[in-house]
């Protein structure tokens, strides 16, 4: 196995007894490929259910967290002539070689390091972490990994020499780890019996009851992605706690053990003067050395930690633990943040003010103010407005959630489709998570008639001819009566009796949204320069930010311009599901702002 001996091929298999080639693949599946080969160990591993020969092989392909980097593929060599891909992971280095010991792989790398993987379940290699010191080409003798600085094409390599680590079963495993912190105040939320891991309360916003993410957010049993996150402000310090179990419990008490949780960057978490108990499993509890990175904003995707035991002089690696963590500008303005809010003020980080972290979350809604980014949950489920395929869309009976994310669902669970002020108060949420305070807008026609966002076409003649501004004709659907939904479902060609909708202005994830005919429609404004929460704005800039659509406004008058096709209206004598049109006059407005928010509450509108 080695270079490609043919276009396609990475992977060859040859039977030494009859000197004869049994296979040529390009080892490939959803979970990654092999390109190229650099090294192949072959050996039988114990899985859950059975054992399995596998050949373990370090190269270049493809790995779900990847494309194109350095890799380990797993390989099922149950049938030679028909090896099977089982598993694939990212290579954080350059690979030199890979040898097996038992259900672990070790993986040499050109620098003087080697990183050990977990093949229990063989189609998701689970990284257990690095040995420093020993690297490049390896040989496992017992429980002894040796290796020496010979890489080809390394001349500098810091390996000279022979070296040797110690692969002797680790005393203790981690178990699980819960989050805290030495200078935050942890509050417990509204019905919640405690509060929740790490210093800011988070709740689990998936399809159902939203849960307060509570410790332990680590757990072995966990693969990587099920494992929690927590979430800290700018410049406080990580508290951790791990739950150690014994691999075999001692007949008396051993003393004077340090443990330590070493991150890049923050510096080792380490509990000294430990004491190994009689019994399976036991506690102990560290502070980090440093503290979080100061007014910035983090994403830790994920935060790892290598997990050590020392007793004397000598250090054994006892496990990896991986978590996301978030770190925010200032202390959330909200009790409960939600874990989609969280991720949208945060998974674009590296923000050094409000006006930074305000863009970098508007940024998740917008495309330059232009149009939508297409959003999505923290789990990559899209979030529509309007939304205008098969599923079914209707609103007529469903309200508007005037508070927060209410039980934690965003939009409805049976299509994932919101309404604007949906879109609207999670913006103003994701904001709130780093400080960023804000008003929410109501947007009518200043007269008391309802709008058609663009765009429209009209018919050339107009239906009420004798009608001096109201002449075109808007028919909707007949349980329309209650002036909502007047476009749900959507009537043949996009004709709604003298107007014709066009597949212009998207929403998020709609091209076009299934409803463009409103009553009112709400949208987000940036607080004037006297809140202090960001720089003063140019009055000739636009502060008015609409999360449904991704657009922004200077002014309600720039609304109508950018938005606004026409104004429609119910006339007593007309059947309960027409509406007559007219279109905007030039030089004469018909948009106001209301802002919910203000000291004088919605009635205070403007201009």
């Amino acid at each position: 196995m080695g270079a490609p001996t043919a276009p396609g091929v990475s992977f060859i298999v040859a039977d030494p007894n009859s000197q004869a080639i049994v296979s040529k693949s390009t080892p490939q599946s959803a979970a990654g490929s092999l390109q190229r080969g650099v090294a192949l160990a072959l050996g039988p591993i114990q899985t859950s259910t059975a054992a399995k020969n596998i050949a373990a092989v370090a190269g270049y392909g493809t790995a779900v967290s990847c494309g194109g980097c350095a890799v380990l593929a797993v390989i099922d060599m149950t049938d030679p002539t028909k090896p099977q891909p089982l598993g694939f992971a990212g290579l954080s280095d350059v690979p030199t070689d890979v040898v097996l010991k038992g259900n672990t792989a070790i993986v040499g790398y050109s620098t003087n390091t080697s990183e050990l993987f977990d093949l229990t379940n063989p189609v998701s290699p689970v990284s257990l972490g690095m040995i420093q010191g020993v690297g490049g080409r390896l040989f496992v003798y017992n429980s002894m990994l040796f290796s020496t600085g010979a890489v080809p094409g390394v001349p500098a390599s810091p390996l000279g020499g022979v070296h040797i680590a110690q692969l002797d079963t680790p005393p203790v495993a981690v178990k699980s780890v819960s989050f805290t912190g030495t200078n935050c105040p942890q509050v417990t939320p509204p019905g919640e019996s405690g509060p929740g891991a790490g210093c800011i309360n988070i709740f689990n916003d998936t399809v159902g009851a939203a849960n307060l993410i509570k410790n332990p957010v680590w757990l072995a049993s966990n693969v990587d992605s099920a494992n929690l996150p927590v979430a800290y402000v700018q410049g406080q310090t990580i508290s951790l706690t791990a739950t150690l179990a014994s691999s075999q419990v001692p007949t008396i008490p051993i003393n004077n053990v340090t443990i330590t949780g070493q991150v890049a960057g923050l510096g080792n978490c380490t509990a000294t003067g430990q004491t190994i108990p009689v019994q399976p499993t036991f506690t102990v509890s560290c502070t980090m050395d440093a503290a979080l990175p100061a007014n910035k904003t983090k994403f830790y995707n994920p935060l790892v930690i290598n997990w050590s035991y020392t007793i004397g002089t000598a250090t054994t690696f006892i496990g990896i633990t991986k978590n996301q963590v978030y770190v925010t500008l200032a202390q959330p303005l909200q009790d409960k943040v939600y874990r989609t809010t969280l991720n949208l003020a945060i998974a674009k980080d590296k923000a050094t003010d409000r006006p930074s972290a305000f863009q970098n979350t508007w940024s998740q809604f917008s495309i330059d103010g232009t149009g939508p980014a297409n959003l999505q949950t923290w789990y990559g489920q899209p979030l529509f407005y309007y939304r205008n395929d098969s599923h079914p869309v209707g609103f007529a009976s469903v309200a508007c959630p005037l508070s927060p994310l209410d039980e934690g669902i965003l939009l409805e669970a049976a299509n994932s489709s919101g309404q604007c002020t949906t879109f609207a108060v999670l913006f103003m949420e994701a904001l709130r998570v780093n400080g960023i305070d804000s008003h929410e807008i109501r947007i009518k026609g200043a007269d008391g008639t309802g709008f058609l966002v663009k765009d429209w076409s009209f018919s050339r003649s107009p239906f009420f001819s004798t009608e001096p501004l109201f002449k075109w004709k808007l028919v909707a659907n007949q349980q329309a009566t209650d002036n909502r939904d007047l476009m749900i479902p959507a009537q043949v060609n996009g004709v709604y009796g003298d107007l014709t909708s066009l597949g212009t202005v998207p929403g998020q994830n709609s091209v076009p949204p299934s409803e463009k005919a409103f009553s009112s429609h709400f949208i987000v404004m940036v607080l004037p320069p006297a809140s202090g929460q960001l720089p003063a704005v140019d009055p000739s800039a636009d502060q008015y930010f609409d999360p449904s659509y991704g657009l922004t406004y200077k002014n309600a008058d720039n609304f109508e311009v950018k938005a606004v096709d026409g104004y429609w209206a119910q006339f007593p004598s007309d059947a309960s599901n027409v509406f007559r049109v007219r279109k905007p006059i030039a030089n004469s407005p018909n948009i106001s702002f209301c802002d919910l928010n203000g000291p004088g509450g919605p009635s205070v509108c403007f201009p």
